[in-house]
């Protein structure tokens, strides 16, 4: 069964609305975000060292260090 043109035509709108609404509500948090390149410089050698971490504990079997002592700083 066919629906009217209106109702089609309603239903298009709508999703057009919601798809809108959806892609600017995704869009605002970038606004807020500050990621500079000296913080995003300091994540990636972090991540570097976290992978070399658990590349040694998996060569050796036993982890190189302590679990406190291989906690990470948080990024400020």
């Amino acid at each position: 069964m066919a629906g009217s043109a209106g109702g089609q035509l309603g239903f298009n709108a709508t999703c057009l609305f919601v798809g809108a609404v959806s892609n600017i509500v995704g869009i605002i948090p970038y606004h807020f975000y500050d990621l500079t390149e000296d913080k995003h410089r300091h994540i990636i050698e972090e991540l570097k060292k976290r992978v070399q971490l658990k590349e040694s504990d998996n060569e050796n079997g036993e982890p190189a260090v302590s679990k406190t002592e291989a906690k990470m700083p948080a990024v400020q």
